[in-house]
């Protein structure tokens, strides 16, 4: 069968003659010579904006290049009509926006469908329906883009990146008012490897209880479509501040009656900031989370070096905070595929103790899910 940049002519033709099946090319061939970092359109403070499109004839990402965006959005979708070789980096690691997909957002002012986003393709073995793509809450640029798919009829696949991801890891409980420790809970990871994919929850912190109260570190927050969820914050009395869900802020760490040492933040958009109150020190949680990644390519496409959408870590300390959730990555491709790089959404990291009077850990971020399949004409 024909491979490349004829299988995609015959696939738009098989696309109810809808040129643009995998994109228009209006931004045409792109050869790498350094970093390239994509604006964010219609940015909504610093962790939030639209979906990145573009769409190329032909993509190299040279070996030693990355490409990504400027700060926290939607996600990155990439359109290539031609073939693509990722030997550099693609990455959305810690570009999740603080976008809850529940909600109205994206310029386009929708929420994403319960079903989640959804673009149609066809597949040789494919029996899903679904007449047009539905990419709602994602802004307008992306909307207007899949709006030139092709529908399926009982002769392709949908693939989706589910509304809500993975849960967010538990909080460690801390009791007996004794200095004793809880660990904290790894985020819960989204679902992968199918054609319905989703982000993970961010990782539950870690607790310390006091001679005067019992203690439960910050739970972490559930993943959404565009974004893994956000850590739990370290506490000593009570229950933490929980990390953001969907990509929202970091817990802010408690620490009221601390006599030693500091309850950090957990990993989020942004980073929550040390314990409120006591003899504290400063020790924020890491800046974002694992954000979205849509590759939609008409050729082959050759992947000998990384594509990743990671979350952040949470901090060390004596109550340590929860890392942040990982995003999602679809990529789907009508050619052939040689891959013997990396593809992956891995959580961020729990912050560990070890220090002081608790040497428990918090909870990592959960792992973010990952497809790759190859459509074509039915």
């Amino acid at each position: 069968m024909p491979v490349g940049t004829e299988k995609t002519a015959l696939l738009g033709a098989a696309a109810g003659g809808l040129s643009q099946y995998f994109g228009d090319g209006s931004d045409g061939a792109l050869d790498t010579t350094g970093d390239v970092t994509h604006t964010v359109q219609n940015k909504s403070g610093s962790y939030d904006g639209d979906m990145v499109v573009m769409q190329y004839t032909s993509l190299d990402i040279n070996s030693g290049h990355t490409m990504t965006v400027d700060q926290p959005c939607r996600g990155m979708f990439i359109y290539v009509t031609g073939n693509c070789e990722i030997a550099g980096t693609l990455h959305m690691d810690l570009k999740g926006g603080n976008s809850n997909p529940t909600t109205s957002g994206g310029n386009d002012s929708s929420a994403v469908n319960a079903n989640g986003l959804r673009l149609p393709m066809l597949t040789a073995s494919g029996s899903d329906t679904l007449a047009t793509a539905d990419f709602a809450g994602s802004g307008d640029d992306i909307v207007t883009a899949v709006a030139f798919q092709a529908g399926v009829s009982g002769n392709g696949t949908i693939f989706k990146v589910a509304q809500e991801g993975g849960s967010g890891g538990g909080g460690g409980g801390a009791f007996g008012h004794n200095w004793a420790c809880g660990n904290g809970s790894a985020g819960t990871a989204g679902a992968t490897s199918a054609a319905t994919i989703s982000s993970g929850g961010g990782g539950g912190a870690s607790a310390l209880s006091n001679s005067a109260k019992n203690s439960t570190g910050g739970a972490g927050g559930t993943g959404g479509a565009f974004s893994g969820g956000s850590g739990g914050a370290g506490n000593d009395a009570g229950t933490g501040n929980a990390g953001g869900s969907y990509g929202g802020a970091g817990g802010n760490g408690s620490c009221p009656n601390c006599h030693n040492g500091n309850s950090a933040g957990g990993a989020g958009n942004p980073g929550g900031n040390s314990c409120g109150g006591g003899n504290c020190s400063i020790a924020f949680g890491a800046s974002g989370v694992g954000g979205l990644i849509w590759l939609v390519v008409g050729g082959d496409l050759i992947i000998t070096g990384t594509i990743s959408a990671d979350g952040g870590p949470g901090r060390g300390a004596h109550r340590a905070s929860g890392g942040s959730g990982a995003g999602a990555i679809m990529i789907l491709y009508a050619g052939t595929l040689s891959n013997s790089g990396s593809v992956a959404a891995s959580g961020g990291s729990g912050g560990g103790g070890g220090v002081g009077e608790c040497p428990n850990s918090a909870g990592a971020g959960g792992a973010g899910g990952v497809h790759l399949a190859q459509v074509s004409a039915a």
